[in-house]
């Protein structure tokens, strides 16, 4: 990635944020934020990469992405896709991207389209590093639409197999635009950021 020393400017083109929680940290940071230029706010995106870090990673001195000493006021630009970004796209010669696509509710010329829906969409999961992407929350008609997976569920396991069956089976039987309830969980030993899920019929299932 090269870098400018300029701001990014104007409207806001579809992207997602790079998010880390990195080995001395016990909860997730956001990192920066990848974006593309295009033409117009209607039109796909189809110019260089743009990364730029945001606030938290520099408060925090964060480790660089791509190795060395970050600056943070820069804006790196990339005519591809860029690691650890592009590690996060699976290749459709897999034998399971059918499956993998479903599993996600995209089709392959969604994701080929604009490979930051797919991004936002699968969260970008590696066991082989500690990143993560997400999509940048936009308002529409006063609310927000952000997709996301239900984490947690093997926890319940510590409560019995009983219990944890009757999780599984309640979240299964989720319909959709069923109310659910967010709630701080402070005293979560994984992270204490994190927000507990649970249904309006008070059973928690993440």
């Amino acid at each position: 990635m090269k870098n400018q020393q300029e701001k990014l400017a104007g409207a806001n083109p579809p992207g997602v944020f790079l998010a880390a929680r990195y080995p001395d940290y016990n909860q997730w940071t956001p990192v920066g934020y990848l974006t593309r230029e295009t033409v117009s706010p209607d039109a796909p995106p189809s110019g260089p990469h743009l990364f730029s870090y945001v606030r938290a990673a520099r408060e925090k001195n964060l480790p660089h992405v791509w190795g060395g000493k970050p600056n943070w006021s820069a804006l790196y630009v990339s005519d591809e896709l860029p690691p650890p970004f592009s590690w996060r796209v699976r290749d459709e010669s897999r034998k399971d991207y059918g499956e993998y696509m479903s599993a996600l509710g995209l089709t392959p010329d969604e994701a080929r389209a604009n490979p930051f829906t797919l991004l936002a969409r699968s969260e970008g999961r590696m066991v082989t590093d500690w990143f993560e992407t997400f999509a940048k929350p936009v308002p529409k008609n006063g609310r927000y639409d952000i997709p996301f997976f239900l984490r947690g569920l093997r926890r319940f396991l510590k409560n019995g197999e009983k219990h944890f069956n009757l999780v599984v089976g309640r979240v299964e039987a989720l319909a959709p635009g069923e109310e659910l309830l967010l709630m701080p969980d402070p005293q979560n030993p994984a992270d204490p950021d994190a927000v507990a899920v649970r249904t309006a019929d008070k059973m928690l299932i993440g």
